[in-house]
């Protein structure tokens, strides 16, 4: 009765992938990740035997590959789709950098989840960007709808488990508009008629652990923009990224946060029905179906 695991082979390091096994030091009190050993020694991926199917593509693919779990991506996607409250507009929006294999990005189509595109709308996060497309709007008498993505100058210690160099909130990052510029930003928006602030974007990095971060990042972005509507009135979308992370060793005894625990989260917050929501998940959406 499950699910086949997509018909599609990726090479892979086979070195890399059991470096990342030998890390592990005391066994998970997770469930099994989708390809593991049955009870008859066999390593099987859905109730598939992966000995048997690696001989079935012998000669055809003579380098290691990948098999994906077709039901574990499932079941991600609908993590993310399902759960949220009744009249809670939302949009999910998949990081194409995580995996862009064409099967898992036609099953991801069919459930109607979005790729990110950096131009349906324009992303704001610099004065000089905000003078360049004021001075393109005025010139090709065009209007503009723009989300402003905010840098909230969050911590090391707040963003605990995300290396630095995956944290793109932090005072030194280079993306987003900090606090300090935040003034200028909005008097050259408000300046100009064909301007029209119509979201918030914020992303904090990568490898997220715990989803109070995220629940944090969504109660910065409310606040701030419950200050702006009066002047902004077109302001409807809080776009609060991506980044929730992965269990990449499974050895750990403390469980990485699913998708469904995310989206549970987040309807717990007042205030929900105020606004639409953008979510951009990467890894979390696709990381653990791949064996």
């Amino acid at each position: 009765g499950n699910p086949k695991p997509l018909g599609f082979f990726e090479y892979c390091t086979r070195d890399r992938v059991n470096e990342r096994f030998r890390k592990g030091k005391k066994p998970s009190s997770l469930p099994p990740p989708p390809s593991s050993y049955s009870e008859d020694g066999k390593l099987r991926c859905e109730n598939v035997d992966l000995t048997q199917l690696q001989n079935e593509v012998s000669g055809k693919c003579d380098q290691p590959f990948v098999v994906y779990s077709k039901g574990q991506l499932v079941k991600n996607i609908q993590g993310y789709l399902n759960g949220w409250k009744d009249g809670v507009k939302f949009s999910i929006g998949f990081a194409l950098k995580a995996n862009f294999n064409p099967n898992i990005l036609q099953l991801i189509k069919e459930f109607n989840i979005n790729c990110i595109a950096v131009s349906c709308y324009l992303n704001i996060d610099s004065a000089m960007d905000a003078k360049s497309t004021s001075s393109l709007a005025t010139e090709l008498g065009v209007e503009a709808k723009l989300f402003l993505r905010i840098n909230p100058d969050v911590t090391s210690a707040q963003l605990e488990g995300v290396h630095e160099y995956n944290s793109t909130a932090t005072s030194d990052s280079k993306f987003g508009v900090s606090s300090q510029h935040l003034d200028e930003v909005l008097e050259i928006i408000n300046s100009n008629e064909n301007l029209h602030l119509v979201g918030l974007h914020c992303h904090l990095g990568s490898t997220i652990k715990d989803v109070s971060v995220l629940l944090d990042n969504l109660r910065y972005l409310m606040t701030l923009g419950e200050k702006l509507r009066p002047k902004h009135q077109n302001l409807k979308v809080l776009n609060i990224g991506g980044g929730l992370g992965i269990d990449y060793y499974h050895q750990t005894e403390v469980g990485v946060p699913s998708p469904s625990d995310l989206i549970k989260a987040l309807n717990e917050e007042p205030g929900m029905d105020d606004w639409e929501y953008v979510l951009e998940p990467g890894r979390s959406l696709v990381g653990n179906t791949g064996k």
